[in-house]
């Protein structure tokens, strides 16, 4: 009986331990790292730098552009495991606001191609007049 009830008292104090949620992208000993880039004309890149002995990983990444006429074009992301990333990018006329390109990724983080390997986020052009704002986001591991 003794033993039962140490084995419950043991137990009882791993519960709360064992009950924490575990939300991605908070892995353990992970490094968390942005990138940001502005633009004007041209396509603008921002880029998660590799680090020796390290994988990156992206979690997400935001678009924001305008220009004096409204353009469609790519939006690019290299360097993942799973080979580049295409997304059409509406770049907005000036009259109207601002073209947005935030995707989700999905519940996980997308990781590099391998270790000591970069992720560039690249934007499509938006043309005269343009300005772009380029984010991204994720972690080292």
């Amino acid at each position: 009986m003794k033993m039962l009830l140490a084995a419950a008292a043991l137990l009882g104090l791993c519960a709360p331990v064992l009950a924490q949620p575990v939300s991605a992208p908070q892995y353990f000993g992970a490094t968390p790292v942005t990138a940001s880039a502005v633009g004007t004309t041209a396509a603008t890149t921002a880029t998660i730098p590799a680090v020796t002995g390290k994988t990156a990983f992206l979690c997400g990444f935001s678009i924001r552009a305008n220009a004096t006429a409204a353009a469609t074009g790519n939006a690019t992301v290299t360097g993942l495991k799973t080979g580049t990333l295409n997304f059409t990018q509406w770049t907005a006329p000036l009259a109207s606001g601002v073209g947005i390109v935030e995707p989700s990724l999905g519940a996980a983080c997308v990781a590099a191609s391998g270790q000591n390997t970069g992720i560039a986020v690249v934007s499509a052009a938006p043309g005269a007049g343009g300005t772009v704002s380029l984010s991204a986001w994720g972690f080292y591991l």
